[in-house]
């Protein structure tokens, strides 16, 4: 610790020491000296100004460019971002391309297969009643000739004959129930649209406040034509 306060001691002498022979240099010389001293302490405070001004320069215009590269990286990101979702809505307008077509092929081919049943289903139903008619009039020719020729009595034919009749009636009731209520609403053949009630036109005749005029006309050249 004595050390340092007697360096320091020392150095304060060297200082005053060197205060003491500069003032009597300048004393020596005059006012040229004191010219020569003033410019050289302007030149150097000059010369550190300039210097550090210069260096803030440097400093600024290289924080600067850091900044500007910094921002257009950020701006290359951006469009790297913006390339990236456009390549990804290409995709997924071309993924959502091929669903739909896939979700239409699809409904297509099921409705083709509706309509195919439901022209089968009508082609079986219509052969059913044919061949059930054919069996109750090849059934009915038979009673008539078992009849005629007296093995049958009339309470029988006339029963067996109605049954018949009664099975084929039910039949064509039960079928075009079955057509008009099940199969031809879902399938093709047949458009349902909901019923709305008709727009109410105002009757014009009878509303006594209604008044018709024609209007008046005028010639397009500007021109009026006095009546």
């Amino acid at each position: 610790m004595s050390d340092l306060k007697n360096l320091a001691n020392d150095v304060e002498v060297l200082q005053t020491t060197e205060l003491v022979t500069a003032i009597q240099d300048l004393s020596k010389q005059g006012n040229d000296g004191l010219t020569q001293y003033l410019q050289e302490s302007q030149k150097q405070l000059y010369d550190g100004v300039t210097s550090a001004k210069d260096d803030a320069f440097v400093k600024v215009y290289g924080d600067y460019e850091r900044a500007s590269s910094t921002q257009n990286s950020l701006l290359f990101y951006d469009q790297r971002n913006h390339d990236l979702n456009n390549i990804q809505e290409s995709v997924y307008s071309l993924q959502k391309g091929d669903m739909d077509a896939i979700t239409h092929d699809s409904d297509l081919a099921k409705r083709q297969y509706e309509i195919n049943q439901w022209a089968s289903g009508n082609n079986m139903d219509t052969l059913f009643v044919y061949q059930q008619l054919m069996i109750i009039v090849c059934t009915t020719i038979v009673l008539l000739y078992l009849w005629n020729a007296g093995i049958l009595e009339d309470l029988i034919f006339y029963s067996i004959l109605f049954v018949l009749i009664c099975i084929f009636v039910f039949t064509i009731v039960n079928r075009s129930q079955y057509t008009n209520f099940l199969r031809d609403k879902r399938f093709w053949n047949r458009r349902l649209f909901p019923t709305y009630k008709k727009i109410p036109v105002p009757n014009i005749c009878s509303d006594p406040s209604f008044n018709p005029t024609t209007p008046e006309t005028k010639p397009t050249d500007g021109s009026e034509v006095d009546i």
